[in-house]
């Protein structure tokens, strides 16, 4: 009985495994072209053929859903959607920025071979643990979202958020953008700014080959000038 609640319990996992790899290709279809997304779906439907073995089947449907494995538990995880000029996202009560940047980047560099901030880099841990709510564990969900059009965070729905002081809610924008396009790179695997840099309270923020990090006013303005 034990081996047929453990088969029935694999089989439940792959299943739901297999709908959110489908469900999170859709929600991010607008980042493949209409060929590259038939042929994906077409590919990972061939990938079940009852021919096949399962761990055939599991490896090849992978190879045209790749977001089966982290990618698509971290958005589950953390609620992430994307649109053409979105990108929205919850860290839930309990959790805190620190250990949502942490997941991504872990996520990030298993999915995307690279990281996706430079946690590496002092000036971004500087500007990072400035903030009081970066470690802090937050006493209700945070639902983050980021205009791509418009480059603006906003923490829906929190009214302790809009009765904070000023200085305050910009500590907590800055953390937010962070994670915000640490959230875009895990589900896309692309950069949130496009290739330019960002000013978010008075920081330069730019992805760069160690992944998102800060940099000068002066090399800003050279990536400005040379987009």
């Amino acid at each position: 009985m034990q081996k047929v609640l453990g088969a029935y319990s694999d089989l439940m996992s792959a299943f739901q495994a297999v709908h959110r790899a489908f469900e999170n290709l859709i929600i991010n279809s607008s980042h493949f072209s209409q060929e590259e997304l038939l042929n994906r779906l077409t590919g990972a439907l061939k990938a079940l053929q009852p021919e096949s073995r399962p761990e055939e089947k599991l490896h090849r449907f992978r190879i045209y859903l790749p977001s089966i494995s982290l990618s698509a538990s971290f958005c589950d995880k953390y609620q992430v959607e994307v649109s053409d000029d979105l990108v929205k996202f919850t860290i839930p009560k309990g959790s805190s920025y620190k250990k949502f940047l942490n997941d991504a980047q872990k996520t990030a560099a298993q999915e995307h071979g690279r990281s996706a901030i430079n946690l590496r880099q002092k000036e971004l841990q500087d500007q990072l643990n400035s903030r009081t709510r970066y470690k802090a564990k937050l006493e209700r969900d945070f639902v983050i979202s980021y205009d791509l059009s418009q480059g603006e965070t906003i923490i829906l729905d929190d009214l302790k958020f809009k009765k904070l002081p000023d200085d305050e809610r910009n500590k907590l924008l800055f953390v937010s953008a962070v994670a915000a396009h640490a959230a875009f790179f895990v589900a896309t695997g692309k950069d949130l700014f496009g290739g330019r840099s960002r000013k978010v309270e008075c920081v330069n923020l730019k992805f760069m080959p160690a992944g998102l990090s800060v940099i000068s006013d002066d090399l800003a303005r050279h990536y400005e000038f040379k987009g």
